[in-house]
């Protein structure tokens, strides 16, 4: 089922910059943790020592460049007039949800990558003469940091469900004590022309 979303409005380019995230007990990684993280899955295949290939025909193999994407925030958000805290909770949350939907982007961009090459290295294990052994480790290490951020992911997709629901809750909220201010004003304004028609008897 779709999430719902919360409109932001138009939004222009967004700017790069760091997010941590700690609600529900779990901290995305920052972009420093994250290149770390990408340099211990990077790694160069050693060819096999049993067979030597002919200098004229060996062929240079491509590599895969696999960058996490950045969490990035909105830029020049909408200016709106602040009348009450519900309103300025509802804008931080609407800020909050674009640096997680980025987040969450980022991740699926990079869980498709590793995938991508676990693919590329199980063909390298059935065409090439090279350690059979060294390329199993190689995509079990890899599947299993992919389990670890396909769980992020699942985290993720909750925490943004739940701040949907918790803007869809803050707008209905607003939406009752508007209603509310005006049944006021108009009570008050026929209050008000009551009181002039007694004073002009």
């Amino acid at each position: 089922m779709p999430l719902q979303q919360i409109t932001i409005g138009n939004e222009k380019p967004i700017e790069q910059t760091k997010f941590t995230f700690d609600t529900l007990n779990f901290k995305p990684l920052d972009d420093t943790q994250l290149v770390q993280k990408h340099k211990k899955s990077s790694f160069i295949v050693n060819t096999s020592t049993e067979q030597k290939r002919n200098e004229d025909t060996k062929e240079t193999e491509p590599e895969l460049n696999i960058q996490p994407l950045k969490v990035q925030h909105r830029q020049n958000k909408e200016d709106m007039p602040i009348s009450s805290k519900e309103k300025q909770e509802v804008e931080a949350l609407k800020d909050e949800l674009f640096k997680l939907e980025n987040e969450n982007k980022g991740h699926q961009e990079f869980v498709a990558l590793l995938g991508m090459q676990i693919e590329s290295l199980r063909s390298e294990l059935n065409a090439d003469s090279r350690s059979v052994q060294e390329i199993e480790k190689q995509i079990e290490s890899l599947s299993e940091e992919l389990n670890e951020y396909e769980e992020y992911d699942k985290e993720l997709t909750s925490t943004l469900e739940n701040k949907n629901e918790q803007g869809i809750e803050f707008m209905l909220n607003i939406k009752k004590k508007d209603e509310i201010i005006s049944d006021l004003l108009n009570q008050l304004s026929e209050t008000k022309f009551k009181i002039s028609e007694i004073q002009t008897q």
